[in-house]
């Protein structure tokens, strides 16, 4: 009996989850948005759930993107942020990861891409949609706090680093390659 009962409970949780699932998926078909300013920095929320900036946190965001447009890395970003005793949006420290994710968010051009992640299944954890779903981009959803001429340059900066890196990988492994084949 107790089996019986765990099994109608659990699909009640799924069904529940779909409907929940269902809703969200129906708001970003409108372009409603959705997002959780707790840790997001830069932004706060009207009375409607619009976004509105918050000033004194724009102003770190600012920064951020400055002092990456002006030649300065994610890691020596966020070393010059904790040397002078500027917190994250949580009051934490700041670090490399953090800084590259603010860098390539959207949402600081004004825009939106709904549905980054999703949750594949009841009780699972959060996951990168990397096309199981369909996503949607609202443009000019919000007024902005980088624009997008900077924004943009900042994505191109972006782009060259990460192909400069690829590029060290594989000489370094070309490299062990050919120092392995003359061992041998």
């Amino acid at each position: 009996m107790l089996t019986v009962l765990a099994s109608f409970a659990q699909a009640e949780a799924f069904d529940m989850s779909e409907n929940q699932k269902w809703a969200v998926r129906k708001k970003f078909a409108r372009g409603e948005v959705m997002v959780n300013t707790n840790r997001f920095m830069g932004y706060d929320k009207d009375a409607e759930g619009n976004l509105i900036i918050n000033e004194d946190e724009a102003k770190v965001v600012r920064m951020i993107f400055r002092l990456y447009l002006d030649g300065n890395g994610a890691h020596r970003i966020a070393k010059i942020l904790n040397t002078s005793g500027i917190t994250t949006v949580t009051g934490g420290r700041w670090y490399e990861s953090t800084i590259r994710q603010m860098l390539k968010n959207e949402k600081y051009k004004g825009d939106c891409l709904l549905q980054k992640y999703y949750v594949p299944k009841v009780g699972g954890g959060t996951v990168v949609n990397k096309g199981e779903l369909q996503s949607y981009y609202v443009a000019d959803n919000h007024e902005p706090i980088i624009s997008k001429e900077d924004w943009e340059a900042v994505q191109r900066i972006r782009e060259n680093v990460q192909e400069k890196e690829i590029l060290k990988l594989s000489i370094r492994r070309n490299f062990q390659t050919v120092m392995h084949l003359q061992e041998n």
